[in-house]
């Protein structure tokens, strides 16, 4: 059994910004298998479970993601090997992907929480780039805006995303 988890924040507000595109991610791959989330109060969040693998969305905002796929994965009893954590990157350029295993948060918050209430970074990550603003100090405002891509290379990103980790689940 495999977890996956998009990190994002709830709300309509934060739909289409750069920090949802783990939730957007998820959906894609949900509308693919033909499969809705639903509300999980047990995990704070929303999940699809199959007989390979649970994709979920933490409810508990970006910074408190942790809690959701720390409870699912002892539920489930998933290990960390096993744990695909789909984020936002702001070190990778707009639009790339990068796959990696046992790093650090690079000061992800979302990826903190997970590392923090798992007590491990050995979980995979599949990063997705949003680049970086040119004045450090309005990170925390750039990864909030919406995404600056056109809706045909926004589909086009997250398909490939979405390739991405059917490739990693086999």
């Amino acid at each position: 059994m495999k977890l996956i988890a998009g990190l994002g924040n709830p709300g309509r507000k934060y739909e289409k910004t750069r920090h949802n595109l783990g939730f957007m991610v998820l959906d894609v791959f949900a509308d693919k298998i033909n499969k809705n989330f639903k509300e999980s109060p047990k995990f704070k969040g929303l999940i699809i479970q199959t007989k390979k693998f649970i994709l979920l969305k933490p409810m508990g905002f970006m910074n408190n993601s942790g809690f959701s796929v720390a409870k699912a994965a002892g539920y489930f009893k998933i290990k960390e090997s096993d744990i695909l954590v789909v984020h936002d990157d702001i070190d990778l350029p707009v639009a790339s992907l990068r796959i990696s295993l046992s790093r650090g948060s690079a000061g992800h918050k979302g990826v903190e929480s997970v590392i923090d209430q798992l007590g491990s970074k050995d979980f995979v990550r599949l990063r997705m780039g949003i680049g970086r603003p040119d004045d450090d100090s309005l990170v925390e405002d750039y990864v909030l805006e919406k995404i600056n891509l056109s809706e045909k290379d926004l589909k086009r990103f997250l398909k490939k995303a979405e390739e991405a980790i059917e490739k990693i689940l086999k």
